[in-house]
């Protein structure tokens, strides 16, 4: 086992948590660290852009997809009083459009851990930028 991926995700692991590692979170990492050496494992399945989860718009034209590997759900649930458009940010940093939800709807869509999205007002304007998380992710637009 590379002793680095298991620093890696030990650190990863002691920093979620905020204190030291106890016994059992060693252990953990150890195992997820050996998984990872072996190729068996991607730590993206752990760390989904965990940095990108609170980027501001001004961060949306640096920001690209990263694989397709682990899938999940992504909810955009429209509380403002108008439209807004959802944009998927593609592997090259382009943004594609997958249409809007109007006042009061929803719309899930099926994508992956390291997709970023940009959600835009009705002259374009990014409103907010987000990240899925494993498990899916729900998503209010309030302005």
């Amino acid at each position: 086992m590379s002793k680095s991926v298991c620093l890696t995700v030990f650190t990863v692991a002691r920093s979620e948590r905020g204190g030291p590692a106890s016994g059992a979170e060693k252990k953990v990492a150890r195992r997820i660290g050996a998984l990872v050496a072996a190729g068996v494992l991607s730590l993206t399945a752990f760390a989904p852009l965990p940095a990108l989860a609170n980027s501001s718009c001004a961060e949306a034209r640096r920001l690209h997809s990263l694989n397709s590997e682990n899938p999940t759900t992504i909810t955009f649930v429209n509380d403002s009083p108008a439209p807004r458009s959802i944009w998927w940010i593609d592997f090259d940093g382009g943004q594609k459009s997958y249409g809007e939800v109007d006042p009061g709807e929803q719309k899930t869509i099926e994508t992956f851990l390291t997709h970023p999205w940009v959600v835009s007002n009705e002259t374009g304007a990014c409103v907010k930028v987000v990240v899925p998380q494993p498990g899916g992710s729900m998503i209010r637009i309030a302005r």
